[in-house]
C-alpha cells in the first residue's frame, strides 16, 4: 500500500476523487495531511485533529458514477441526503479517510512562512 501523509491540500474545489469499494487510510504513524476545509478541533494541542477527515461522501460517489445526476446537485433532495449522511455516520460508504488530520500545513507548523 502507498503511504499518503504530510501533504497540504489547500483550497481545492474538490479535495479528492476516489471511487472504490474499500476505505483508503491517508495517514501514517498517527500523522495525516493538512486539509484546508477540515472543520475539526485539537483539544490537546498536539497539532492533530481529534476527529477523522473524510473528503467525500456517498453523494460524491453517486455523482461521479452517474454524471447525469449532476443536474440534481443543488436540489433539496441532495442537500437532505448529505445532511442525513452527516447526522448518521453509519451510512458512510467506503472512501478516503484521514484519521489524523493536521491542523496546519507542515511548514507553518514548523514556523516556516511560505
Amino acid at each position: 500500500d502507498n503511504r499518503i501523509s504530510g501533504n497540504a491540500f489547500i483550497h481545492n474545489r474538490q479535495q479528492v476523487k476516489y471511487v472504490s469499494n474499500r476505505t483508503q487510510e491517508w495517514s501514517y504513524a498517527e500523522r495525516g495531511n493538512y486539509w484546508s476545509d477540515y472543520l475539526g478541533w485539537d483539544r490537546n494541542q498536539n497539532g492533530v485533529g481529534d476527529t477523522a477527515y473524510e473528503p467525500n461522501d456517498a453523494m460524491d460517489k453517486l455523482l461521479w458514477t452517474y454524471p447525469l445526476a449532476r443536474l440534481l446537485i443543488n436540489s433539496p433532495a441532495v442537500a437532505t441526503l448529505r445532511w442525513i449522511q452527516q447526522a448518521f455516520p453509519v451510512l458512510r460508504p467506503p472512501g478516503v479517510q484521514d484519521s489524523y488530520p493536521l491542523m496546519a500545513p507542515i511548514a507553518q507548523a514548523q514556523g516556516v512562512t511560505p
